[in-house]
């Protein structure tokens, strides 16, 4: 086999990955990221809430407050 016949390499993927950079997807819906200011110590609490993760630790407090909307609602 000469040089020109030689089978294509395999292209790479960027360093950082693609998609969800091989993360499972947590949510079906589109997500945005934004810029928030918040105090360190509601930093550390939302970190420890999202099991080391401040992004979830935000979803899961969302997701209590809508759970509690919905209760009044019903009320």
């Amino acid at each position: 086999m000469t040089h020109q016949e030689a089978a294509p390499k395999p292209r790479r993927r960027a360093r950082g990955g693609g998609r969800s950079s091989g993360r499972p997807i947590m949510y079906s819906d589109k997500m945005v990221a934004v810029s928030v200011t918040l105090p360190e110590e509601a930093i550390a609490d939302l970190i420890k809430l999202g099991g080391r993760n401040l992004s979830a630790g935000i979803r899961v407090l969302w997701e209590a407050w809508r759970e509690q909307q919905a209760k009044q609602g019903a009320a």
